[in-house]
């Protein structure tokens, strides 16, 4: 199991003119995040902690987009049924091998495959 993408709308430094998500893939194994200071490594992780806390919107929104939706979409692959009971609730939303798992200010979800593609 490991992390295939994040999907960032609006989310601090990643925001975009357009009404596009930033969108960020991963390979299995390991994967660094380089760069100059100030770029958005951390925010990444930061995108992680508000998928898990639901952080409020004031603390993760975009300057310039206030009035806007801010969410985080991960995508999970190579998942199997999980066994262990604090995990479970999850099964009904794993679709083939992929989990995907989305916290937005307007509303707190776990979705199916099909959600990442419906539009805006």
């Amino acid at each position: 199991m490991f992390i295939k993408s994040i999907s960032l709308h609006n989310f601090k430094s990643f925001s975009s003119n357009t009404f596009e998500d930033i969108k960020i893939e991963f390979t299995a194994g390991v994967n660094y995040l380089i760069g100059n200071n100030n770029v958005g490594k951390t925010t990444i992780l930061n995108a992680l902690a508000f998928l898990k806390t639901g952080d409020k919107k004031e603390n993760v929104i975009s300057k310039g987009h206030e009035q806007e939706d801010v969410s985080v979409t991960i995508t999970i692959d190579d998942v199997d049924l999980f066994e262990e009971d604090s995990l479970k609730k999850y099964n009904p939303y794993i679709e083939g091998k992929q989990l995907i798992l989305q916290r937005s200010s307007k509303k707190i979800q776990l979705s199916k495959v099909e959600m990442i593609n419906q539009k805006r």
